[in-house]
C-alpha cells in the first residue's frame, strides 16, 4: 500500500468513525457527514481502479471548504 492509498484509507476510515459516534450517541447526522464518507469512498475506489483520483479528491476538498463551517459548528455543538 503506498502512501496516497494509505492516506485515502485513513480518511475513509476517520468518515466511519464520525457516523458511527454520532449515532452512538444519539446526534443526528449531518448530510456533511455522509457526504463526505461518500467522498472518502469515491476518492479510494477511483485510486483502486486506476481512475482520476485526483479529480475526486478536488471534488472532495471542494466539498470540505464549502461546508467547513458547519462542520466545526456541530463539533462545537456536539464535542466529541
Amino acid at each position: 500500500m503506498d502512501d496516497v492509498e494509505r492516506t485515502s484509507v485513513e480518511c475513509l476510515h476517520r468518515a466511519e468513525r464520525v457516523i458511527e459516534q454520532l449515532e452512538l450517541e444519539g446526534t443526528p447526522v449531518p448530510i456533511w457527514a455522509r457526504k463526505q464518507l461518500e467522498h472518502a469512498n469515491a476518492v479510494l475506489k477511483a485510486y483502486r481502479e486506476g481512475g482520476d483520483w485526483k479529480a475526486k479528491l478536488n471534488e472532495s476538498i471542494r466539498f470540505q471548504n464549502r461546508y467547513q463551517s458547519e462542520i466545526e459548528a456541530h463539533f462545537q455543538k456536539y464535542p466529541s
